[in-house]
This record gives C-alpha cells, sequence and structure tokens, in this order.
C-alpha cells in the first residue's frame, strides 16, 4: 500500500437512517473474471453506533472496487431473535459455480452457529444453513474462514468462549459435502 492511497470505500448503506459504519468485510474474486455479471463481490455487516441489532450480513458486487452495487436484497440475514449475525466470509464451491457466504450466529444463553448461504448468480439465495454448532459460553466460531482443501472443506475459526489465550481452532470436513 503506498502512503497516502488509502480511502473510504463507498458502500451501499441498508439502513439510510443510521450511519455507514461497517466492519467483517470479506472480498471474493470471481474465478472465472465474471459471476453474476460482476468481478468483485463484497459480504459485510453494518455496524451503526455499534449496535449489533443492525449487524445483519450484507453483500455487495463491483467491477472496479469502486462502485458498488446491491445484487440482491440486504440484509440476507436478519438479526436473530436473542441473538445478532457477525463475521461475514465468502468463499468459492470446489468448482468456482458457486459463492457461499458463512457468518457466524451467535444466540445469548443458546448456540453459536455458523451458518451458510449459497448463489450460483448472485441475486438468488439459499435459505440459511447451519454447517457447525457450539453452545455459547464455551465454543464459538468467531471470524470463520473457510476453503476447499482438495478433497473436504477446511474451517479456521476463533473461540471466543474459551479462556484466554482465546485459541484459534481448525476444523476440517469429512467429505465433500459442505453441509454434511
Amino acid at each position: 500500500i503506498v502512503p497516502g492511497s488509502l480511502r473510504a470505500l463507498a458502500l451501499p448503506n441498508i439502513y439510510p437512517a443510521l450511519s455507514a459504519h461497517v466492519v467483517h468485510p470479506s472480498l471474493a474474486v470471481a474465478p472465472a473474471g465474471s459471476f453474476g455479471g460482476y468481478r468483485y463481490w463484497l459480504a459485510w455487516t453494518p455496524y451503526p453506533d455499534a449496535n449489533s441489532d443492525f449487524e445483519n450480513p450484507c453483500v455487495a458486487a463491483s467491477n472496479d472496487l469502486t462502485t458498488w452495487v446491491q445484487p440482491t436484497t440486504n440484509p440476507l440475514a436478519p438479526k436473530p431473535t436473542g441473538g445478532y449475525n457477525a463475521d461475514t466470509h465468502l468463499f468459492w464451491s470446489a468448482d468456482g459455480l458457486t459463492l457461499h457466504m458463512a457468518y457466524r450466529e451467535r444466540i445469548i444463553g443458546g448456540q453459536n452457529r455458523v451458518m451458510v448461504r449459497s448463489t450460483t448468480d448472485g441475486s438468488n439465495w439459499t435459505a440459511a444453513q447451519a454447517i457447525i454448532s457450539g453452545t455459547q459460553g464455551s465454543q464459538d466460531f468467531g471470524s470463520p474462514s473457510i476453503w476447499w482443501n482438495g478433497s473436504g472443506w477446511t474451517m479456521i475459526s476463533h473461540n471466543l468462549d474459551a479462556s484466554s489465550p482465546w485459541p484459534v481452532q481448525r476444523t476440517v470436513s469429512t467429505g465433500a459435502d459442505l453441509f454434511g
């Protein structure tokens, strides 16, 4: 990065009556050069005034990393009852034809889950489906990062509910089915 070259990224503000604070950005580049008509895909969660009621996964697309559009209705997931969403992550299927978005659903006094939604066109997304869960207070999956490892899926995440130093954990699937 060249000093002085940093500038603000103008993403669509899906809550126009509130500040446009953004957290947990995740950028994915279309492996075939274009996906749904766009080269770049970005997931994020709004976090206006540090209010987790609005921290719900969103997605935008661009061809120039400057002008961003909403190819679908945002947010992609509503606030869960008794908790909040966080930590978006975009990743591609093994064949590069499906874009997945993972995010963390944290229910206070309940379950922490990594949820995944998928799309083959950028506009139409599947219903959210949990791929792993743990009990809030002992097992969390902060900042999940998921990738195809050649024979299955690997996820690293941060167990925020563990004692210090809050270990990074690695989970590996037993097969090719992301939802299995």
